[in-house]
């Protein structure tokens, strides 16, 4: 497309492993965008085109717009494939009870540990991952075992990114901190999501392990099957629980310091900068806000069913991004599109609060410390408006003011964690950048 560009980044994400993104002249919008867990060209180039197409499409047809020229700068850093079948719950699709066989379970910890190969490739790192999978089948010999395999975990953990600045979002201190034996006997826990309030429905898409429908209201999460060992499915919630962390670790890296040099370095290209972002590159582009020197020119930031704590730009909860908000890094509105039926967002936050200790049967909403902003929206912070949904295209949004994140309730159009390309969120995207 001649209004897209892309900017590449090396593995570590934090240098372009290409030549600068050329911008054409008079361009007066320039769209930094950004993918999530994802680290395929073909569909990361699918959702900037859709994008690319539907902004400008949407440009040009609007008299308020007339004369401003969209162009498009498209993010690509090392982000894991997200594997549908990590996520598949046989309860939500069939309607019955989730009972994997052994088999089944099986390749299930095959493909989680394999897909912890594609985020860590370092001969130390396979080394790590191929002794954890061996002892994943001698969990129930002892503590020795499992000591090494929480041991093992933190390793990778601290080799893809260490200890995190805002580690209490997500209980990630905890995950590094506490006793090996304790943090298991948790994760043991079946973890419980709350159901809508209003339609008492849990989503169309489902969380990285087996389910079934409980009679007290709930979806239970009961590991990757019931058939699988207790200590079994602690280790595999822990496996998944560092696949997140590393993700986000890594995510927060490229925008800090990797996207906000890019942002810094094409701000003469236009008059104003819009930043977009997806799942985890929604981490990308606030933290790329984050890092950007102070600039009138960074004009909107919206967060697309984003996977980041929602209370992240909270500064009573020390959120990791409430500088964006203090310091107004951003001169115009803060969009965030949220909906109950987004449940993939939300992948590592019931096992965070098992990982704390929290054995509540409901977690994942906005009233609990671990929640994700892509189901919840921003959470205690008062600059924030919950009163505007996400509306449709005939409907034009209220005037959005700058410094303030509009939380849109989607729950009347996005039907997943990937439906963000449709009209209804172009028109949000568009809304905002005016």
């Amino acid at each position: 497309m001649d209004n897209l560009a892309i900017a590449r980044f090396d593995k570590k994400g934090t240098r372009l492993a290409g030549p600068l993104p050329a911008v054409p002249r008079n361009v007066t919008d320039l769209f930094i965008v950004s993918h999530g867990w994802n680290n395929d060209d073909t569909d990361a180039a699918k959702l900037y085109g859709d994008w690319a197409k539907g902004i400008a499409t949407a440009f040009f047809h609007d008299p308020a717009l007339t004369g401003r020229k969209p162009f498009f700068v498209g993010i690509r850093w090392p982000a894991k494939k997200f594997d549908e079948r990590i996520i598949d719950d046989p309860a939500l699709a069939t309607g019955g009870a989730a009972s994997l066989q052994t088999d089944e379970s099986r390749i299930t910890a095959a493909i989680v540990f394999e897909e912890l190969k594609d985020l860590l490739d370092a001969p130390t790192e396979i080394d790590l991952i191929n002794r954890a999978r061996i002892l994943l089948d001698q969990l129930a010999n002892g503590r020795t075992p499992r000591a090494e395999f929480v041991d093992i975990l933190r390793q990778l953990a601290i080799s893809g990114g260490g200890p995190a600045p805002d580690a209490a979002d997500d209980a990630s201190d905890t995950f590094f901190a506490d006793d090996p034996e304790e943090l298991l006997e948790r994760l043991k826990a079946p973890v419980q999501l709350p159901r809508d309030p209003a339609s008492g429905d849990v989503g169309t898409t489902a969380l990285p392990a087996g389910g079934t429908r409980s009679a007290g209201g709930v979806t239970t999460v009961a590991g990757f099957g019931d058939t699988l060992a207790s200590w079994r499915r602690a280790a595999l919630h822990h496996a998944n629980y560092l696949t997140y962390y590393v993700m986000k670790e890594r995510a927060g890296t490229v925008g800090q310091k990797g996207v906000a040099a890019l942002v810094d370095e094409l701000a003469p290209s236009a008059e104003r900068i819009h930043l977009v972002g997806h799942s985890f590159g929604g981490r990308v582009v606030a933290a790329a806000a984050l890092g950007a020197k102070k600039t009138p020119k960074l004009r909107s930031l919206a967060l697309l069913q984003t996977a980041f704590s929602h209370n992240g730009f909270s500064a009573t909860m020390k959120g990791y991004f409430r500088d964006v908000l203090d310091d107004a890094r951003v001169n115009g509105p803060i969009i965030v599109t949220h909906t109950f039926r987004d449940r993939a967002v939300g992948v590592a936050y019931p096992l965070a609060s098992r990982i704390a200790g929290d054995m509540r049967k409901a977690v994942g909403d906005k009233n609990d410390p671990f929640g994700a902003i892509g189901r919840n929206g921003a959470q205690k912070t008062p600059r924030v408006r919950d009163d505007i949904p996400l509306l449709a295209v005939t409907n034009p949004y209220p005037a959005f003011t700058p410094n303030t994140i509009f939380n849109l309730n989607a729950d009347e159009f996005i039907k997943d964690h990937g439906d963000v390309t449709r009209a209804e969120v172009i028109h949000a995207i568009v809304s905002a950048a005016k």
